[in-house]
């Protein structure tokens, strides 16, 4: 069932993945975890290597507020990860910032793959997308040069998170139980997004 009390946010269409962007920041974060204090250094160093300060304002915007989304302790460990949980790590919390991004994981991908189809078509994005117009007026509004990019920009989300392949294979991914357990229990439903069942996700829960 597509999510319908709160409007869906597309801000993610000006950036994507952002994995080595967000280590850096989150590296700084150890050492002062002062927001301010931590975009003024990336804008003075030039931490994210941009020509332009508005783009780097702009990066650190949106992955302060993708970090934001997770359990501080979260935050401070996220550099002692392995680089698989840490795409793990990132790819909880950009699902997490974005509901539609969630939403077209676990009411479209999700279904196909636990119901054994591991191939996502254009034409399950286009059907999603359409029950998306019909409930959620923000997006009916948008041109179709939007509608592209935000199409663009989640297939390349979930690439770049190995969730699918180029080809469009759906895999399935087992999350590292350390990284879960910084998780508060309402939480859990995130869990999805790694394409678990239900009877998977209470397994970690009793793990905990």
């Amino acid at each position: 069932m597509i999510s319908k009390p709160n409007k869906y946010s597309f801000a993610f269409i000006a950036a994507s993945f952002l994995f080595n962007e967000t280590l850096k920041i989150a590296e700084i974060y150890i050492q002062d975890d002062n927001w301010e204090n931590i975009e003024k250094k990336i804008i003075n160093e030039n931490i994210l290597q941009k020509n332009k300060e508005a783009t780097s304002k702009r990066l650190f915007a949106e992955i302060k507020k993708r970090l934001c989304s997770l359990p501080e302790s979260l935050i401070l460990d996220f550099n002692k990860f392995d680089i698989i949980t840490q795409n793990q790590i990132l790819f909880f919390a950009i699902s997490k910032t974005y509901r539609i991004i969630f939403d077209f994981i676990n009411n479209v991908i999700r279904e196909k793959y636990l119901l054994f189809d591991s191939e996502l078509k254009e034409s399950d994005y286009i059907q999603f997308w359409n029950e998306i117009e019909a409930t959620h007026p923000e997006a009916e509004k948008l041109t179709e040069k939007s509608k592209n990019k935000i199409k663009s920009v989640i297939f390349l989300i979930l690439k770049e998170s190995g969730i699918i392949s180029k080809e469009g294979i759906i895999y399935s991914s087992f999350p590292n139980i350390d990284f879960i357990k910084h998780l508060p229990d309402k939480d859990f439903e995130y869990l999805k997004i790694f394409l678990l069942s239900d009877g998977d996700i209470n397994k970690y829960k009793e793990e905990l």
